[in-house]
């Protein structure tokens, strides 16, 4: 591959050349394309401004101009000026059209390096961050343990209390961010394995709802659980779908008012019964319009608040719905602005693994 520096060169010894050749033999077939190859290897190049290029076209032009005049070919001052100008157009747009070529081929390169640069930094960055997620996961469970000890203890003071509910709340919500960061940095680097195993689906979505009553039951809210299904065996990691369900459950929570009703439902999805379809529907908020294409994405909140006072980190919807996506399912949703949402996700009675 040659340089830059050596292209020109190149150029600039294969003129004379190709002007000797025309001036010797009795070519004439379109006698342009010789001039037409030092140009375009000249201007083949990124280094120099354009108008270098343009400079070694009208050149170019001379050089064939001279050829013709010393050759006789044209004896009239009127048709050398003509072919004189016609070749200087010709040459002018061939210098454009190399340069626009190799601009556009050079842009290519960059983004490409600059992409893969990118992707090495996240890669990087996704690495230290689910290192400092891991490592600063364990201090914050013991703070949450030893505040749940104080909280048990009888003889704590009113203020007392209240202080060890805060650092309850506080490290109870930054445990879930540490957790969803760890689980995109981990989704991201293509970490996150399942550890599937058969299991009875429908028990298991029913005995993952006990913990969500609880939290549920302290803002006076029902969840109600209905399924068309007695009982389907399907291959899934529980932990994982435990974290589906927690997540749009308590989503579900968290943006309802007082006293509304969380349903969950368990279906088939078609007549062929060859996909379980399960919904979480609340009574919430809903979600305005202008924030469905972009839901999904990671960090992405919406205006709406939390009725209690939860924290959110914009991370929980994007793990879930890449987590339904490994078992072979698909995530969606429908909402309307006051009128709640309704978040429903499916799985094959054949798992389809994807990484």
């Amino acid at each position: 591959m040659l340089s830059n520096q050596q292209r020109v060169i190149l150029g600039f010894v294969l003129l004379p050349v190709v002007g000797i050749l025309d001036y010797v033999t009795s070519f004439e077939i379109n006698t342009a394309i010789f001039y037409i190859f030092p140009l375009i290897i000249f201007s083949y190049q990124t280094a120099y401004p354009l108008r270098y290029s343009i400079c070694f076209a009208g050149l170019a032009s001379l050089v064939w101009g001279f050829v013709d005049i010393e050759t006789h070919l044209y004896s009239q001052d009127k048709y050398q000026l003509v072919n004189w100008a016609s070749r200087t157009f010709f040459f002018l747009i061939t210098a454009l059209a190399a340069n626009r070529f190799c601009m556009e081929k050079r842009q290519k390169i960059i983004i490409s390096e600059q992409k893969k640069a990118l992707e090495i930094s996240n890669e990087q960055l996704n690495r230290m961050l689910g290192i400092a997620a891991h490592d600063i996961r364990n201090p914050v469970s013991a703070i949450q343990s030893m505040s749940e000890m104080l909280l048990a203890d009888p003889q704590l003071t009113a203020d007392s209390r209240e202080l060890a509910q805060y650092i309850s709340t506080s490290a109870k919500n930054s445990l879930e961010i540490l957790n969803h960061t760890l689980n995109m940095s981990q989704i991201r680097s293509g970490t996150l394995l399942l550890n599937r195993e058969t299991a009875d689906f429908i028990a298991f979505i029913k005995e993952s709802l006990l913990p969500n009553e609880h939290i549920a039951a302290h803002k006076q809210q029902s969840i109600r659980f209905e399924t068309a299904i007695t009982s389907v065996q399907l291959s899934f990691d529980k932990a994982r779908m435990l974290q589906i369900i927690n997540n749009l459950v308590t989503n579900a929570i968290k943006y309802s008012e007082r006293n509304k009703t969380i349903l969950v439902k368990i279906s088939w999805l078609n007549e062929a019964k060859n996909e379980v379809l399960t919904e979480v529907i609340d009574e919430g908020m809903g979600i305005d319009e202008k924030y469905h294409p972009i839901l999904f994405d990671p960090f992405v909140t919406t205006a709406n608040k939390t009725t209690g006072n939860e924290s959110t980190t914009g991370l929980g919807l994007a793990i879930v719905q890449k987590l339904v996506y490994m078992h072979g399912g698909s995530l969606q949703f429908t909402s309307e602005k006051g009128k709640g949402s309704n978040f429903f996700f499916t799985l094959p009675l054949t798992p389809e693994a994807s990484a």
